[in-house]
């Protein structure tokens, strides 16, 4: 379900396919209708008492669900009986994220609100690293194994040999201002300055690449595809009225930072990106709830739209199924979930949740696509993903 260490052996191909796909016209793509929406209930579901933050996820051999229900505590749980095998004690901490490391054997709980986190040692059960040990005043990004982290401390990118404690400092003149974000491979790390956006390769400690907006405006998010093959930007121009004003995707080799291909839109069309696990198609959601009601699903190697979804309010974040079928979109106003089918207008299913709050982290399948986690608000659970008529 999640990245795997791929070696980047296609790169050369998918760079002769790259398309011109400027703004495209979505306006004929089917939506999702109220007469062939599912509606779905919950077969699981934990509370925090507190109506703290809960987040949950699967580990990558599917076999253990682990859940932090904002009381200093995390759980492990069978993923077959939903038995608690192993309790880990800790501070509580509004953790909006779990993340088991590529090979199970860490885990991670981490806040979107403050950056702070904490690293588990699955057999042990103790922390090995919080956000407090590294001093660091920003966010904070991990390697796929939870061996090493990059952090900003003052503006630096720091990176940290999590089990020696020896720390590198790339020789670059850049003052980062933003979260680091690391590729799939380990050997990259993306960070931002004055809304330009810097590829650091970690072996040499050089930026090897640096782009600022052709739009002017803001830059909105930044990341890697999951082979590491190319890495993006999103931008956002403010200067106009809200519904008009424009955006810009852009994606870039990793090996020669050539510009791959682009998407320009308007009113924030365009400003989440999620890949699926090939690093072939990707759902784009608005960057704010209600400008754009819509989140659609691009082809990037054939640089063609394939459908879009309306989602009733907005949507926040995203997810595909481990096959890229299916995708799973969350939060809006409308307080809601849906599931959809990637190249079948007629399939959805929809749940929705009396809760004040939008989503804690991303819709989560499990590894064998069968099932779903959703966290929202105090409020942890687990649905069991309908299978379509094909």
């Amino acid at each position: 379900m999640l990245n795997s260490m791929l070696m980047v052996i296609l790169l050369g191909f998918l760079l002769t396919l790259a398309p011109d796909i400027n703004a495209q016209d979505t306006s004929t793509f089917e939506p999702i209708s109220p007469d062939n929406i599912l509606d779905l209930e919950a077969i699981m579901m934990w509370e925090a008492a507190d109506n703290g933050f809960v987040t949950g996820t699967f580990s990558h051999a599917g076999d253990h669900l682990a859940i932090s229900l904002n009381d200093g505590t995390i759980q492990l749980l069978n993923a077959e009986t939903f038995a608690t095998e192993q309790t880990f004690l800790g501070v509580a901490i509004d953790g909006t994220q779990l993340t088991f490391s590529e090979d199970d054997s860490r885990l991670l709980l981490s806040s979107f609100w403050d950056g702070s986190f904490q690293l588990w040692d699955v057999v042990s059960g103790e922390i090995l690293l919080t956000s407090e040990t590294i001093q660091a005043n920003d966010w904070s990004a991990f390697d796929a194994q939870f061996q090493q982290v990059a952090t900003v401390r003052e503006g630096t990118l720091v990176i940290l040999e999590i089990d020696s404690g020896e720390e590198f400092v790339p020789d670059i003149s850049i003052q980062s201002d933003s979260n680091p974000v690391w590729s799939a491979d380990g050997s990259y790390v993306l960070i931002s300055q004055n809304d330009t956006v810097n590829l650091v390769e970690i072996a040499s400690g050089e930026s090897l690449y640096e782009f600022a907006s052709p739009i002017g405006g803001n830059l909105n998010g930044y990341g890697f595809d999951p082979e590491t093959t190319l890495f993006w930007a999103s931008w956002q121009d403010w200067e106009t009225s809200r519904e008009e004003n424009p955006s810009l995707i852009q994606f870039w080799s990793v090996s020669d930072g050539t510009e791959y291909s682009r998407l320009e839109g308007q009113g924030n069309r365009y400003g989440r990106v999620y890949f699926d696990a090939t690093g072939q198609r990707v759902a784009l959601i608005g960057q704010n709830t209600g400008l754009t009601d819509v989140a659609v699903i691009w082809d990037l190697q054939k640089g063609e739209f394939i459908r879009e979804v309306d989602t009733t309010g907005g949507a926040l974040l995203s997810s595909f199924n481990p096959t890229g079928e299916l995708f799973a979109l969350h939060g809006g106003t409308s307080r809601m979930f849906t599931i959809a089918e990637v190249e079948n207008a007629a399939f959805g299913a929809r749940a929705y949740f009396d809760v004040g709050n939008g989503p804690n982290t991303y819709p989560t399948f499990s590894p064998d696509g069968y099932f779903l986690l959703t966290a929202t608000g105090n409020a942890l659970r687990l649905w069991a993903v309908p299978v379509t008529d094909g």
